[in-house]
């Protein structure tokens, strides 16, 4: 039995390239829409806005482990976990 002819294939349609997202708009999109970000990014792209964002976030972290937690609970959990640095020099 002869197959049926396949009618012409028509070239799939082109995306329109959208406007490179602005060094603000990446930060923001970060949290919003990580895909959208990180398909934005050029090849050599710059750290200007992911530091600042980084040092933020490190000082939020270490800000609500001591308020929540405390430092000096913080410190007996990691010496309890590891009780050969408890021990004194000597």
């Amino acid at each position: 039995m002869a197959a049926a002819p396949l009618p012409p294939m028509s070239a799939p349609a082109a995306t329109p390239e959208s406007a490179p997202l602005s060094e603000g708009a990446r930060i923001v999109n970060t949290f919003i829409a990580p895909s959208k970000t990180f398909t934005d990014l050029p090849p050599q792209c710059g750290m200007v806005g992911a530091v600042p964002a980084d040092g933020n976030r490190l000082y939020v972290l270490v800000y609500s482990v001591g308020q929540k937690i405390g430092f000096r609970k913080v410190t007996e959990n990691q010496l309890q976990m590891a009780p050969k640095q408890a021990a004194p020099i000597g």
